[in-house]
Formats: structure tokens, sequence, C-alpha cells
């Protein structure tokens, strides 16, 4: 659920009211549903969270805890693709702290990351990443570059991930068709990239999805 985005002194600006929040909290459950805040880190968003130093960490992790306290969520959905940070190292504490803090009161802490961090970070670095869930925002590259750089990091982040990871791609709008994008993903599966890892397929920006959409990509191996 979109919720709001990081502010720069790492509290959470909500672009929604605490009525609409605590319905659709509410709607979710009645029908077993679990629901999470979608909290942005991004310029286009609003700010950037700073995570260079233990106190500025901390400060973030007591705004998670106080609303998934305060409207009952289920966690966090953390869409920290642009962080202010001293060293790569920082990284790993943010990520490894957020779901500390969320297991200790019985939450999960899931991390949509841009999609060249983790071989950016290298593999024993991003490795040490122990989430939920890590969504890797797959969708946006150099037009020449697409897919290489998608099949590349697919690789890279299945081979060495940790954590749970869904493959973040977009179902429409400026990027690739959503066939393209499963077919690239079932190729690169098939040359022998490990799924022991892939938690599932996180499908965004879901607008203009439509029926035709999800059949072109009917025989992909691994669609269910």
């Amino acid at each position: 659920m979109q919720t709001g985005y990081w502010k720069s002194d790492n509290s959470i600006y909500y672009l929604i009211s605490p009525s609409q929040i605590q319905t659709a909290v509410f709607n979710a459950h009645s029908v077993g549903l679990k629901i999470y805040p979608w909290i942005a880190s991004q310029l286009t968003d609003g700010e950037v969270i700073d995570i260079g130093t233990s106190s500025l960490r901390q400060n973030a992790f007591n705004s998670m805890v106080n609303i998934v306290k305060t409207y009952g969520f289920d966690g966090i959905a953390d869409d920290v693709e642009e962080l202010d940070y001293n060293v790569m190292n920082d990284y790993v504490a943010y990520y490894n702290g957020a779901a500390s803090a969320m297991h200790a009161i019985g939450k999960q802490y899931f991390a949509a990351i841009i999609a060249y961090l983790p071989p950016a970070m290298g593999s024993a670095l991003f490795s040490q990443i122990k989430v939920d869930r890590i969504q890797i925002m797959l969708y946006t590259y150099p037009p020449d570059q697409l897919t290489t750089m998608f099949k590349e990091h697919i690789d890279f982040i299945l081979r060495y991930s940790s954590s749970p990871v869904g493959l973040a791609i977009h179902s429409d709008g400026p990027f690739q068709p959503l066939s393209t994008s499963m077919s690239w993903i079932d190729q690169q599966l098939a040359t022998g990239t490990p799924t022991n890892k892939l938690a599932g397929i996180d499908i965004f920006w879901v607008i203009a999805m439509n029926t035709n959409q999800w059949n072109t990509w009917s025989n992909w191996n691994t669609k269910n």
C-alpha cells in the first residue's frame, strides 16, 4: 500500500490520511490478506533517507516500528532505491537492522532495491543481507543494454542472495511489455541460474494490465 516517503530526517511523510490507512488495513485483514506500507526513498517521490550513521539508522527503525504498531500493518515494504550512505557496509547494517526491528515485534521487512546495487556491493557483502524479501527493481536499463543487464542482474542476485528474492517488473508504461520481461526471466532460469531463493515475481504498475498481457506468457514454465 503506497503510504508515504522517507524524509531526510528519517521520519515518514504520509501521503494519505490515518482514516484511509485504517480502512485499508481493516479491509485487507478482513479477507485474510497481509498488508504493508510502501515507503519510498527517491527524489522523484520526496526525499532521500540518510543511513550514514548508526543513530540515523536507528531513527529510521523507530519510524518503521511506530507506523506498523500504530496501524496494525504486517511489516514494512521499504522502497529504498536511493540512499545517502558513507560506505557500502551501511547498506548491510540498514537492511539487517530494519529486519531485526520488525522481527522484534513479530513483523516482516521487505526491501525494494535498485537492480545494480547487489553487483556494485560484490557477492561477499551482498550475501550478508538477511531480510524477509529483497524486491529487485529490474525494469530500468539503458535501451542498448536492456536484455543483457536484466539477465546478468537476475543471475547475480539469485546466485548470491541469502534472502528470498522477488523479481520486480512493470506490466505497462514506458518499460518493456510484461511478456518480454517474463520471457527474459524464463530464459535466464533455463541457463542454470539457481532458483532456490526465488520467492516470486512482483508485478508493478498494473493500471493497464489486461488478460491479453497475462495470457501472452502462459507457457512460461515457472509461472505457477
